[in-house]
Order: C-alpha cells, then sequence, then structure tokens
C-alpha cells in the first residue's frame, strides 16, 4: 500500500451529509459507501455527480440536483462511473471503467450502449446526438493505452482521420472543447492532442508534468495535474504557460466559468479558485484531508462541486460531494 492510501486510510473522518465548513462550504451529498468520481453543472438547478458502483442493486451512482433537492437515480449501469456530460437535446452521457457507455433522457431513462471495447474511460464531451466524444485506456494494456472514440448516432468507434503521435504512452483521460472542431485531450506529460480545421495535431502543454485534466471557456483553456505536487497551466490564446501555485497537492479536476472565474481541486481534500483578475488562492475552510476531490464543476451562477471518494486498492468509497462559491 502506498504512502498515500495509508495516510488516507488513517484519517477517515466520514463526512456526512450537511456538514458545514464555514464560509460558505458544506456536504451536501456524504456519508455514502461508494466515491463519487466526476461531476457537471450545466444550470443551477441542474447538477449532476456520478461515481461507484457499491452492488446494491440500484446501479452505478447517479445523483442529480433539480434546483430543490438531490435525488440518486436509479439505472442498471454496471462498474464505476468516472464521468458525465450531456448535449443539448436533454441527453446526458456516461462512461466509465470496462468501456462502460450509457445515455439517459428523462423522457425515455438510461439506456446501456454497446462499447467498442473493454477499455477504461475517463473523460467525454457531448456536444449533440450524433456528436459524443470519450477517451481513456488501460494502463496495463500494449495496444489500448490510449484510446480516442466518436458517437455518430448509430454506434460507437475510432474517428476517421485521428492520430495520435504524442511521445508519451499515457493513458489520455480528460477531453475539453468548445466545438467539435476545436477539442483539446490531455493525459500524461509534455504533450496534449488538439483537434482543429478537421486534422489532429501534437501540442506542447507547457509542462513536462502529468496533466490529467482540461476545461475552458472561448478564451481561456486551463489543464491540471501534478505527481508529487500540483501543477496547472493557462492557454489564453497564445499557448500554454505554467501558472506558479507553489507547494500544492496534485490536481485532478478543474472548471471554468463563462468569465474567467476557476476552481481546480486535488488531493488531500485541496480546492483552489481563480478570481475574475486570474489570481488563484486555496479554500482552507474545507479540511478533508481523507479525501480526493478527483473533479470538479461550476455552474452558470457561480456554484463550485467537488466530487470526492477514498481511492483504495480495489474500491472507491467514502463518497461526498462539497458544495461552495466562486470569488466575487
Amino acid at each position: 500500500m502506498t504512502p498515500f492510501l495509508m495516510m488516507a486510510l488513517a484519517c477517515v473522518e466520514g463526512v456526512q451529509e450537511g456538514q458545514d465548513f464555514g464560509g460558505g462550504w458544506t456536504a451536501v451529498i456524504g456519508g455514502l459507501d461508494g466515491g463519487l468520481i466526476g461531476t457537471w453543472a450545466p444550470a443551477d438547478d441542474d447538477v449532476w455527480t456520478v461515481g461507484a458502483d457499491v452492488d446494491d442493486g440500484l446501479g452505478a451512482y447517479v445523483f442529480h440536483y433539480d434546483g430543490v433537492e438531490w435525488t440518486r437515480l436509479e439505472n442498471d449501469i454496471e462498474g464505476n462511473l468516472w464521468w458525465v456530460h450531456g448535449d443539448d437535446f436533454g441527453n446526458v452521457w456516461f462512461i466509465g471503467e470496462a468501456g462502460t457507455i450509457a445515455r439517459y433522457h428523462p423522457d425515455s431513462g438510461f439506456e446501456n450502449l454497446p462499447s467498442p471495447g473493454e477499455i477504461n474511460l475517463f473523460g467525454a464531451m457531448a456536444f449533440a446526438e450524433d456528436d459524443v466524444w470519450a477517451c481513456g485506456g488501460n494502463n496495463l494494456s500494449v495496444s489500448e493505452k490510449q484510446v480516442l472514440w466518436h458517437y455518430d448516432g448509430t454506434g460507437w468507434g475510432v474517428p476517421a482521420g485521428f492520430e495520435n503521435t504524442r511521445d508519451t504512452e499515457e493513458v489520455l483521460t480528460k477531453i475539453y472543447g468548445t466545438s467539435s472542431d476545436d477539442m483539446w485531450v490531455v493525459g500524461g506529460p509534455d504533450q496534449g492532442l488538439h483537434f482543429q480545421d478537421g486534422a489532429w495535431s501534437v501540442q506542447d502543454v507547457g509542462t513536462d508534468q502529468f496533466l490529467t485534466t482540461i476545461h475552458g471557456n472561448d478564451e481561456l483553456l486551463i489543464a491540471a495535474g501534478g505527481e508529487t505536487h500540483g501543477v496547472l497551466v493557462e492557454n489564453d490564446g497564445t499557448g500554454f504557460k505554467a501558472v506558479d501555485m507553489g507547494e500544492i497537492q496534485p490536481l485532478n479536476g478543474v472548471a471554468v466559468h463563462a468569465d474567467g472565474r476557476a476552481a481546480a481541486s486535488g488531493w488531500f481534500g485541496s480546492i483552489h479558485l481563480r478570481d475574475r483578475d486570474g489570481t488563484w488562492a486555496p479554500v482552507d475552510e474545507v479540511e478533508i484531508r481523507s479525501q480526493v476531490f478527483h473533479s470538479v464543476a461550476v455552474s452558470p451562477g457561480g456554484d463550485v462541486y467537488a466530487a470526492g471518494a477514498l481511492f483504495g486498492v480495489v474500491d472507491i468509497y467514502d463518497g461526498v460531494l462539497v458544495q461552495g462559491r466562486l470569488p466575487e
């Protein structure tokens, strides 16, 4: 067992729903057996978080907030879910371990979709009902370390013309784009993949450290990661440049508001916020040192949601979703 896992297991705090951390930060979901991994907030009254399959007969964790209350949605998805994202047509997409792909629509419910293979999927981006992307890979595989799949309305497969010539074989972990003709994919050190004007290219990402996630708006891209310490790079259209964050924990999640404010989350319950001037500062009120905040989302109104879990050797457990606000 790694030192990180031993420390995590030694200080489980058992965060419960409703726990108030102060400073406007609250655990809106807590006390779960399984972990929460991904979150998405397309509207103030439309927020999603997903995570582990605890084998309780209700399917993998899928929670939804409608502006009034959080509800767990029963489904028949098997395996842990790593990400959630939706299109503008009411479809919400879920991806996860061993090639799990599912779709939800409020009129028709959940539907499991055929997958090209049993490959772990970590990131997804949906632009339309017939234009959805997912990335991932299997660390122990020789031929499936890096996968990128596209859904065209009839089925999933490798997109035409896709070429991955990165120097690293690290798995692809997250994908983000402002449109289906301007997308970025990251995972591992040194290089990211960029799709623009109908072609893929390998691009420098401003750091030789691992990047695990990327998000942005029309004018700003932010990618984050790290191994022994946190790393964050920003791109305002002139290329990625490293941000001096000081000595911080490795980061797993980042989300950027339309106005440039942002949130990043990571190991040992760490959350950092970016103000309108571009200055980052840690959130000191949330002290959940047993947790890894794997993802973070920001709603249009400025609400911040950080999804966390304990990542054990076998299981992902002790899920929590913490809510706060972006700086005004």
